[in-house]
């Protein structure tokens, strides 16, 4: 193999022409890219990768010219982030290709200026794939904490904001994997820990809430400030199986202000109308400002007919006239109501 790797060398450095020193353009690099040769044969590199064998993976970069070895090793790392299995040795060769600094720069000019940058950005691709290799240690350990009990939620998440928000997505991360006697552990910490009321955002708790169907939980999400996190919440609620439960947690998310049309249109998005949902939407329709959250929701979700039954039982005069007044003339049953 390093013969074939020599011959391949010999060949690269034959069709390239001699360029000034560390100075390369965007179109030879391409050229190599591109060559049949280079990319037969750069698939022969990826196994030394895959079992680990950098020694010999170093040999055989080596033998290349300088700047087919810096095409290669920016597509071995490309493929490092495609496999994206980590251990120890794969972790110290991209440690050293993250230090690494390639030699090869790109000048370019425009309109009355020139800029000069660099040809490879491997070394950054290589920090990207390290820092989610501390993520996942990071994760795997709070994950083991967490089963074995020994992770309080308060604790570990102290420190600043963006360090708060970091390891909440851990721990966010961690919860479809976890057992369901770690998941009890991590609901009773929100409902016996008052520290937890500070978390920054609402992505434990939806997630956890989500996990758990603990209704205490939903209670605690629909009262915190209102973020992405809740609203994601609301959406996922509409749509899974129209049961009581999910039912139950929708209307008592209308008790927020700030989650108050979300809910109404969740709970309109279900078709047939649960009982339960019909039964409190009727009640809000007596409301004059929350019947005008709910009936354009309503005739957007096809519950047109709905509204006629109510039409034709509701002894509300202004329901009534609210829904004649939105309904299409041809839907409005001839009913007298004294």
């Amino acid at each position: 193999m390093l013969r074939r790797w020599c011959a391949l060398s010999l060949l690269i450095a034959s069709v390239l022409q001699p360029v000034s020193a560390l100075e390369v353009t965007e179109a030879k690099i391409q050229h190599v890219q591109t060559m049949p040769q280079f990319v037969a044969h750069i698939e022969t590199l990826k196994p030394y990768y895959d079992h680990s064998d950098f020694q010999s993976l170093e040999i055989l970069l080596d033998q290349l010219p300088a700047l087919t070895q810096e095409v290669a090793r920016s597509q071995l790392i490309q493929y490092a982030s495609e496999v994206r299995q980590f251990n120890s040795a794969r972790i110290a060769w991209l440690t050293i290709q993250a230090e690494r600094q390639s030699p090869f720069t790109i000048t370019e000019q425009g309109d009355g200026y020139t800029v000069q940058r660099m040809a490879f950005f491997y070394s950054n691709q290589a920090n990207g794939l390290l820092r989610e290799w501390k993520k996942e240690l990071i994760s795997q350990h709070a994950t083991v904490q967490l089963e074995q009990g020994q992770l309080t939620l308060s604790e570990w998440l102290k420190g600043d904001l963006e360090q708060q928000q970091k390891r909440s997505q851990v721990i966010v991360r961690a919860i479809p994997q976890l057992s369901d006697s770690a998941i009890d552990v991590l609901v009773e910490q929100f409902h016996s820990d008052p520290q937890l009321i500070w978390l920054p955002d609402n992505s434990i708790l939806a997630a956890l809430a989500a996990y758990s169907d603990d209704s205490k939980l939903y209670d605690l999400l629909w009262r915190r400030r209102t973020d992405q996190y809740s609203l994601a919440e609301i959406q996922r609620l509409s749509s899974t199986p129209a049961s009581d439960f999910v039912v139950s947690q929708l209307i008592a998310a209308t008790s927020n202000p700030s989650l108050k049309e979300p809910a109404y249109r969740a709970l309109t998005s279900f078709n047939p109308l649960p009982e339960m949902a019909k039964s409190f939407l009727q009640i809000q329709l007596g409301d004059q400002i929350e019947r005008s959250l709910i009936t354009p929701y309503l005739m957007k979700q096809g519950h047109d007919h709905w509204l006629q039954q109510l039409l034709a039982i509701s002894t509300d005069p202004d329901l009534i006239a609210h829904i004649k007044e939105i309904l299409p003339t041809g839907q409005i049953p001839p009913i007298t109501h004294k």
